[in-house]
């Protein structure tokens, strides 16, 4: 019972990421936007925003669909980039709340989104 109820919750957390996500024009068939939502999943469950994503994130989500750490890498810089270019900078500047100078980081994205759906 506690693992369906686990379960239930670990989906509505995702869907929530992906809201979030879909708001700041993230496209969701994307698979940069993919990683970015596990990746921003695992960081919620281990309540850690300091944690390295090259060493502690990224090695578990290429694990998980079978490819390199570089290229999660990759495909993140691209979906945030896209997303970048098709979200209005104003709505960009106060989700993040920071005026947007250049492209946010991937960790300025991460941040936001974990501070929006606490």
């Amino acid at each position: 019972m506690i693992d369906l109820l686990t379960n239930k919750n670990d989906i509505e957390i995702k869907n929530t990421i992906n809201k979030e996500l879909g708001f700041l024009k993230f496209n969701s068939s994307h698979k940069g936007t993919v990683y970015l939502c596990e990746t921003i999943y695992e960081i919620y469950l281990q309540k850690n925003i300091n944690v390295k994503l090259n060493t502690n994130i990224y090695p578990i989500i290429a694990k998980e669909h079978n490819t390199t750490v570089t290229n999660i890498k990759i495909a993140i810089f691209r979906a945030i980039l896209n997303s970048y270019y098709d979200c209005e900078e104003e709505k960009l500047s106060t989700y993040i709340d920071k005026k947007i100078v250049d492209k946010p980081t991937t960790l300025e994205i991460i941040r936001a989104i974990l501070k929006h759906i606490e």
